[in-house]
């Protein structure tokens, strides 16, 4: 009888430690066995006091261990990106099952894409605990994750061709610099790519645990990826999304290379964009316009990029440049920013007529972010000035200045020593700057008589 007690409890506290009961169990096994032992001690080895003592020491660290068991939840490392494994299994055979079939496969494949995830997996009853969002989005932040694999694997015995287990998959994202609105798209992704349910016969219970195991890995590099992306993060985007680019493989993982070479095409534009806003742009600026073109050809704002490595400060081939314009304006639609790369290549040929038409065109026309890209031409331009006095280019700065960044005084300075520097090639411009200079004057005055009538 004695025996069978033992046995339940042993099991109580094996299985279900993380309970009460389990703790019980676990309390009267440890006040048992030290019981035994002090039995089997010779005698004046150990006092009374002593036994007492290290029962209680015992009973205190058995606790202990329950409580850290119990509300102990994993953290990721601070430089890796967190995700939570929480799957929770129907009994022990199918726990083992899990860790060896598909935890196992989980890390080699994640190690095999050199992806950075620290894969933080839970214990069966904290992933019981995870029915809704809510309770996901607890754990990640108890865990300080930024992605959560939760389900579970189902084991039927009675059905008609034997044993049979059910894996359902589900994903959650939370990544700080992202909105929740983009949070939720990318929970979209992540689920789009773990499809709910997955069914199969035991004896193919390997393989397509594997085969899970790889599509979670696949899931979450690619929806990383595009976190790290919307969060600024392009070269962790780049990191995660080239190898899996380069291993992909239509028939085994769902996601189209179309979808991967346009990401791939954004993430190195991206980061062109940054290495121009260098004061000296350096070979990994034209390294990366290379490859954004590479994935997409038709990448429009990498191609405006390619016509600025393509005129090199005025050292390169502008009538070249001229041509991958016309290319941008093919492509572009209802976006207008090549307009500005146009206009100032007609002013750079001297193409003088052409250039003022451009101009009546960009006064009328206002672009996505056109304040910002203004604020881009005019550095640019500053620094053409620097590398070569070309006349026209303060032609060029005082429109910009004048109609997009709306600072008349400064306007009025680049259109005066236009004028003072031009030639006679140049008559078009100059009475166009001329224009523009009696219009900034009666601005100024009607502003000098509206501060002294009040």
């Amino acid at each position: 009888m004695s025996e069978k007690i033992i046995e339940k409890g042993l099991d109580i506290a094996a299985n279900r430690f993380h309970t009460v009961h389990g703790l019980i169990a676990s309390l009267a096994l440890t006040y048992i066995v030290i019981s035994i032992l002090w039995n089997l001690l010779p005698v004046n080895i150990l006092t009374t006091r002593d036994y007492v003592f290290l029962t209680v020491i015992s009973l205190i660290l058995d606790s202990i261990c329950w409580a850290f068991h119990v509300w102990y939840y994993p953290k990721r490392s601070k430089k890796q990106i967190g995700v939570v494994v929480a799957i929770r299994v129907d009994c022990v055979d199918d726990q083992k099952l899990l860790k060896q079939d598909f935890i196992k496969p989980l890390h080699s494949r994640i190690d095999q894409l050199k992806a950075p995830f620290d894969l933080l997996v839970l214990k069966n009853h904290q992933s019981e605990k995870i029915d809704t969002i809510e309770d996901v989005r607890d754990v990640l932040k108890k865990t300080n994750a930024h992605f959560c694999i939760w389900g579970a694997v189902k084991r039927r015995v009675n059905t008609t061709v034997g044993e049979k287990y059910y894996f359902i998959l589900k994903g959650a994202v939370k990544h700080k610099p992202i909105q929740e609105v983009q949070q939720v798209k990318l929970r979209e992704e992540l689920n789009a790519l773990l499809p709910n349910q997955l069914e199969f016969e035991k004896n193919l219970q390997f393989d397509n645990f594997k085969f899970r195991a790889d599509q979670v890995a696949i899931a979450l590099d690619y929806v990383t990826g595009r976190a790290a992306l919307l969060s600024g993060d392009y070269m962790m985007a780049i990191k995660l999304h080239e190898p899996l680019y380069n291993a992909i493989n239509n028939s085994e993982i769902p996601i189209s290379k179309k979808n991967l070479k346009n990401l791939l095409s954004v993430e190195y534009d991206t980061k062109a964009t940054i290495e121009l806003l260098k004061e000296k742009p350096g070979v990994e600026y034209g390294v990366s316009v290379k490859k954004a073109l590479e994935y997409n050809p038709n990448n429009i704002s990498s191609l405006l990029k390619r016509a600025i490595l393509e005129f090199d400060d005025g050292c390169g081939d502008a009538r070249k440049a001229q041509e991958t314009i016309k290319l941008v304006e093919s492509l572009s639609g209802e976006q207008y920013q090549w307009l500005y790369s146009k206009t100032f290549l007609h002013l750079w040929l001297k193409e003088y007529k052409d250039a003022l038409k451009c101009c009546e065109q960009l006064k009328l026309l206002k672009c996505d972010n056109d304040e910002l890209t203004a604020k881009d031409v005019w550095l640019f331009n500053i620094r053409i000035l620097k590398k070569t006095q070309t006349v026209q280019v303060y032609y060029w700065l005082g429109f910009i200045t004048y109609f997009k960044l709306n600072n008349p005084v400064q306007a009025d300075e680049y259109f005066q020593r236009f004028i003072e520097n031009s030639d006679d090639s140049m008559v078009a411009l100059v009475n166009s700057a001329k224009y523009y200079i009696e219009e900034i004057k009666e601005i100024t005055w009607g502003n000098e008589r509206n501060e002294l009538e009040k």
